[in-house]
């Protein structure tokens, strides 16, 4: 009957130890898991669906010891970025063109504008008819065509455009190091084609009809 008895409870240790070691493996499998998804590279991306039209002269840059040096007439789109995973994600091909011709159209960047601008805030008149008490905002233009989304950060770029003016619909879009699976950019112009982008198509076909009789800039985008 002891012998009986013994074994029974070496089975119920075994059983015991059977169970602990599935439990351990399943908490260490949950924990995994909760790693991996915390530590997955995310963007949350807004981009306006909303362009605004920027009057010839109301951008510009200045500083307290020369001339405002502004720019023609353009569009301006904000795109805001929430980088909420723990590690950098670089972007890239950030660009504005012509979605019939897929052709570049120029916008600004640090990178675009003459050397002595680069350090230079960039201001926009929010109400340019109010000579007495006029409003500035400062625009945030990104230093270049490509750079880095940082983590846990936000981000938010202004995107000054300049299209011909004729032009009827404007895309922008820009890519970043995460690859896509299914879904390329049908309007890729390299051989990046396979990663995530992030993109949107406006029609401007009345956008010069919305601004009064252009007045001359004494700079235009370079």
């Amino acid at each position: 009957m002891n012998i009986w008895m013994d074994q029974l409870k070496v089975l119920q240790i075994e059983n015991m130890l059977t169970i602990a070691s599935v439990v351990i493996s399943a908490i260490a499998l949950i924990v995994s898991i909760a790693v991996a998804w915390s530590n997955r590279k995310t963007l949350n991306v807004n981009i306006s669906k909303d362009l605004t039209v920027v009057e010839a002269g109301t951008a510009f840059f200045a500083d307290n010891n020369s001339e405002p040096a502004s720019y023609d007439d353009a569009l301006l789109l904000t795109m805001e970025v929430v980088n909420p995973s723990p590690k950098d994600i670089a972007f890239f091909d950030l660009r504005a063109f012509n979605p019939t011709t897929n052709i570049n159209v120029s916008f600004l960047t640090r990178r675009s504008t003459a050397l002595q601008h680069r350090t230079l805030p960039l201001w926009m008149a929010v109400d340019p008819d109010n000579e007495k008490d006029p409003k500035l905002t400062e625009l945030n233009i990104p230093d270049a065509n490509h750079g880095i989304f940082k983590a846990n950060s936000f981000t938010r770029f202004s995107i000054l455009i300049f299209p011909g003016e004729s032009s009827e619909k404007l895309g922008f879009s820009f890519k970043v190091a995460m690859h896509a699976k299914f879904r390329k950019d049908p309007f890729a112009i390299t051989s990046r084609k396979r990663f995530k982008f992030h993109g949107v198509i406006y029609d401007i076909s009345s956008w010069k009809q919305s601004l009064p009789q252009s007045k001359p800039s004494e700079q235009k985008s370079t």
